[in-house]
Protein backbone atom coordinates (compact mmCIF):
# COMPACT_ATOMS: atom_id res chain seq x y z
CA UNK A 1 0.00 0.00 0.00
CA UNK A 2 1.20 3.51 -0.81
CA UNK A 3 2.87 5.78 1.67
CA UNK A 4 0.34 7.37 4.07
CA UNK A 5 -2.57 6.03 2.02
CA UNK A 6 -4.66 5.11 5.08
CA UNK A 7 -4.12 8.58 6.56
CA UNK A 8 -5.28 10.18 3.30
CA UNK A 9 -8.40 7.97 3.19
CA UNK A 10 -9.18 9.01 6.78
CA UNK A 11 -8.75 12.68 5.86
CA UNK A 12 -11.16 12.25 2.94
CA UNK A 13 -13.93 11.39 5.40
CA UNK A 14 -13.82 14.86 6.98
CA UNK A 15 -13.37 16.98 3.83
CA UNK A 16 -16.68 18.57 2.77
CA UNK A 17 -15.94 18.50 -0.97
CA UNK A 18 -14.87 14.84 -1.20
CA UNK A 19 -17.46 12.17 -1.98
CA UNK A 20 -16.29 8.69 -1.07
CA UNK A 21 -19.21 6.22 -1.30
CA UNK A 22 -18.92 2.72 0.06
CA UNK A 23 -18.69 -0.20 -2.35
CA UNK A 24 -22.29 -1.11 -1.53
CA UNK A 25 -23.48 2.43 -2.31
CA UNK A 26 -21.71 2.38 -5.65
CA UNK A 27 -23.15 -1.01 -6.63
CA UNK A 28 -26.69 -0.57 -5.30
CA UNK A 29 -27.44 2.92 -6.53
CA UNK A 30 -25.75 6.13 -5.52
CA UNK A 31 -27.92 9.08 -4.40
CA UNK A 32 -26.16 11.60 -6.63
CA UNK A 33 -26.11 9.45 -9.79
CA UNK A 34 -27.42 11.66 -12.59
CA UNK A 35 -28.26 14.48 -10.14
CA UNK A 36 -24.92 16.15 -9.45
CA UNK A 37 -25.89 19.57 -10.76
CA UNK A 38 -29.19 19.76 -8.93
CA UNK A 39 -28.33 18.11 -5.60
CA UNK A 40 -24.62 18.75 -5.05
CA UNK A 41 -23.54 21.82 -7.04
CA UNK A 42 -27.00 23.44 -7.04
CA UNK A 43 -26.52 25.21 -10.40
CA UNK A 44 -26.92 24.61 -14.14
CA UNK A 45 -23.24 24.72 -15.11
CA UNK A 46 -21.81 21.75 -17.01
CA UNK A 47 -20.00 19.14 -14.88
CA UNK A 48 -16.41 18.34 -15.91
CA UNK A 49 -14.65 15.34 -14.38
CA UNK A 50 -10.86 15.35 -14.24
CA UNK A 51 -9.15 12.15 -13.13
CA UNK A 52 -5.50 11.83 -12.30
CA UNK A 53 -3.11 9.62 -10.44
CA UNK A 54 0.56 9.51 -9.67
CA UNK A 55 3.00 11.64 -7.81
CA UNK A 56 3.10 15.38 -7.66
CA UNK A 57 6.34 16.71 -9.06
CA UNK A 58 8.11 19.41 -7.14
CA UNK A 59 10.30 21.57 -9.32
Amino acid sequence: MGKNKLARFAENKILPNVIQPTREDALNGFDLKGKWRENFFKNDNPVVLELGCGKESIL
